[in-house]
């Protein structure tokens, strides 16, 4: 299963990886390093990858402190938060800008990643009616 793909339990069985696109993702993320600018319209819901999603709230907060988007910040902002980078270290962050092949590309990945994230939101909503359903919850439901 990918990294950061998530699963849920329905009753006895296990749901498959819900959508995402995780390359996707960390090309966005290293075309925040390499413009230093976080792309109108993303945020972290659109992330599947909980450490992406971590990694774009942590570029929100260096923005809002007036901090550069550039990887030597970045780099120090993440020691400060002891977060995001676990066991693959700081070579993880440094290796995102070099997973963008092209920055004028960035619009149409945003777009490929909110149809995964509505398509994500349709499934945990069908998966949670057929649940009240089999719980025979018909009120849950409307």
């Amino acid at each position: 299963m990918a990294e950061g793909a998530t699963t849920f339990k329905h009753r006895s069985r296990v749901a498959p990886a819900l959508p995402g696109n995780p390359e996707i993702e960390a090309a966005i993320l290293g075309s925040v390093l390499l413009t230093g600018d976080i792309p109108k319209g993303l945020n972290a819901r659109l992330l599947q990858n909980p450490r992406h999603q971590e990694l774009l709230l942590l570029f929100e907060r260096m923005r809002s402190d007036g901090r550069p988007l550039d990887l030597p910040t970045m780099v120090g902002a993440v020691a400060e938060a002891q977060a995001i980078f676990g066991r693959d270290g700081v070579g993880w962050g440094a290796a995102l800008p070099a997973k963008v092949p092209s920055i004028e590309a960035v619009p149409g990945w945003l777009r490929e990643l909110r149809r995964l994230a509505h398509h994500r939101d349709m499934v945990v909503w069908s998966m949670s009616v057929q649940d009240a359903i089999s719980r025979h919850d018909f009120e849950e439901v409307a």
